[in-house]
């Protein structure tokens, strides 16, 4: 081989790892905290300083966080009532009407009704294994034991819009704590966006529509508040057409649509329709909303779903490790995460006061995934669907014609096919150590860190495939690039039958991975191929790096599908590179 055509060989790989690099980066921006506007100052201030200003304030809302997250506040205790306080004065600032619901409960009996549920169901919520704590002979003793039995509660409920409305939505976070933390980010920072939205709303409150505001106490002693409103409603339920529920892990993160319901479920194609449409930032994985029905988790928003009314949650997710402990306080906020929440609860009012025929019913379900930061794309989940299924389909028939024509040694995609299951294996006792340096290492459990440790094992596992396959068992591009095909088809086709909200991650890199590939066997000229290997890098990137950032993020526990997922998500890039090299 001359110099020249070893320098043309050389080039087009170097530039598809380039490619790889700049496309990671690209990746990773989709699901990170956008910038904060230059406006925002961080200084406290007062509703009287804005207080006829019609512009949505970011440091409206932290100082709100500020003020309520000063001390652990749960329901009953004497910090809830000051925080309580806090949030009457202001709404009464506003000049805003407000209704509190006043009510008396027992927490003790709430937690034993949900124990009871959970004995029936120990899948869904394995709380009770084992002895309660030592002096307790039974989970009843305990709990009538260590909670109270009689605690005030109350809800609070604001309405602006039209007397007869054509619409009814309602709002909603909750403004209570767990005992053991200040809760800035559950849910002092739902609260604080409400808040706000409410005064922005009330400069122009003239609207055939009617907004409510429902402010709800008791969320974390299992839903006391939520329940007894459903309960006992202050407006007729039978006439709300939407309703959006607000939650927060740590206060940091993008709002994420996680749960949405209607009459199918999940993934209502006419829901995120609505909501990609209207909201200037939105981010939502349609398999992640399919995953979250597994994850053990009660909201405010459950009682209302089981009622059959439509709604949504919307999350910020970051910051798992500081959920329900000290460290979710004012201090550790984000202040991209409150200027998020708050662009989310301006947008949905803005729409809910406009909107007419309000119908977002529909017999479709959607595939839906962002393609740039707080972009997303919503596709026909049948449509979904038969593409995968074709995909995966032409790429099973090409790989049994490139066998027919003897094109790839069954000997080397054998090996290949071996080493690539080996790999996703190999993600198990990497799982089990990662696990153990989280427990020695807790800081290890930062999103951030623990991103970069997956990251850093499976380009690990990636470089040990390439150099056993490639330097010891000299098996062949052609072997290890059909394997990788063959791999994506079998996966592509069980998604598409099984869990379609997931099947567009290996479905369209698998199309991308036939185009490149068979353009390579047509022509001679490789630079098509090089264009198309460079968009299957892109596109893989973006699709697999959300993914995996949103799984950790929320689920982190779920760390050997995180790794087999990372490793999968290697392979399109390294058949893309090999096929250069």
């Amino acid at each position: 081989m001359n110099l020249e055509n070893k320098k043309s060989k050389l080039w087009q790989p170097l530039l598809l790892v380039a490619i790889a690099i700049i496309s990671v980066f690209l990746a990773f921006r989709i699901t990170s905290e956008p910038s904060v506007p230059s406006d925002v100052t961080g200084k406290i201030i007062t509703m009287d300083e804005i207080k006829n200003k019609d512009k949505p304030s970011v440091d409206m809302v932290m100082s709100h966080v500020y003020n309520i997250s000063q001390k652990p506040h749960r329901s009953g205790s004497k910090e809830i009532l000051r925080v309580r306080k806090y949030i009457i004065d202001e709404i009464e600032k506003m000049g805003l009407k407000y209704e509190i619901q006043d009510f008396n409960y027992s927490i003790a009996d709430r937690i034993l009704q949900h124990y009871q549920r959970a004995r029936e169901h120990p899948e869904k919520w394995p709380y009770y294994e084992g002895k309660p704590a030592e002096g307790y002979n039974t989970w009843e003793e305990y709990i009538v034991a260590n909670n109270p039995s009689h605690v005030n509660f109350q809800n609070i409920l604001v309405r602006i819009g039209a007397k007869n409305p054509k619409n009814t939505f309602l709002m909603m976070a909750h403004y209570d704590s767990n005992g053991n933390s200040p809760g800035a980010g559950d849910d002092g920072i739902s609260i604080a966006a409400l808040l706000e939205t409410m005064r922005v709303l009330n400069q122009n409150p003239d609207t055939e529509n009617a907004i409510y505001f429902l402010l709800t106490d008791g969320e974390e002693d299992w839903l006391v508040g939520a329940k007894y409103f459903v309960e006992n409603p202050l407006f007729d339920l039978k006439k709300l057409n939407f309703f959006v529920n607000l939650e927060s892990f740590c206060g940091r993160g993008v709002p994420l649509i996680a749960t949405l319901s209607n009459e199918n479920d999940n993934n209502d194609k006419n829901i995120l329709k609505m909501l990609s449409k209207n909201l200037r930032n939105s981010w939502s994985f349609s398999f992640f909303t399919e995953l979250f029905k597994f994850v053990p988790h009660e909201a405010d928003s459950t009682l209302l779903y089981e009622r059959g009314i439509i709604g949504v949650d919307i999350a910020s997710l970051g910051g798992l490790a500081s959920n329900h402990q000290p460290s979710d306080s004012y201090e550790n906020l984000s202040k991209s995460t409150a200027n998020q929440t708050l662009k989310t609860t301006i947008d949905l009012a803005d729409y809910f006061k406009t909107v007419d025929n309000f119908d977002v019913k529909s017999d479709e379900n959607a595939v839906v995934f962002p393609y740039w930061s707080g972009k997303t794309i919503v596709l026909s989940n049948l449509g979904m669907k038969i593409f995968a299924v074709i995909v995966s389909v032409l790429a099973l028939t090409f790989i049994v014609f490139v066998f027919i024509k003897k094109q790839v040694k069954v000997k080397d995609f054998l090996v290949s096919l071996g080493l690539i299951l080996f790999n996703l294996v190999l993600a198990y006792p990497i799982m089990l150590f990662s696990s153990d340096l989280q427990n020695i290492f807790p800081f290890i459990r930062k999103e951030t860190i623990g991103l970069a440790i997956i990251a850093a094992f499976s380009l690990i596992i990636m470089l040990l495939f390439g150099f056993v396959a490639k330097k010891i068992l000299k098996v062949k591009n052609s072997g290890i690039k059909f394997a990788i095909i063959l791999m994506f088809a079998l996966i592509s086709l069980a998604t598409a039958i099984w869990f379609n909200s997931a099947s567009y991650i290996f479905s369209i890199p698998l199309l991308l991975m036939l185009a490149a590939f068979k353009t390579e066997m047509i022509f001679e000229n490789r630079t098509v191929s090089t264009i198309l290997r460079s968009l299957l890098i892109l596109v893989t990137c973006i699709i697999f790096i959300p993914a995996v950032v949103i799984i950790q993020m929320a689920a982190p526990y779920y760390i050997f599908a995180i790794f087999a997922f990372s490793v999968l998500a290697l392979l399109p890039i390294l058949s893309a590179i090999i096929g250069e090299a």
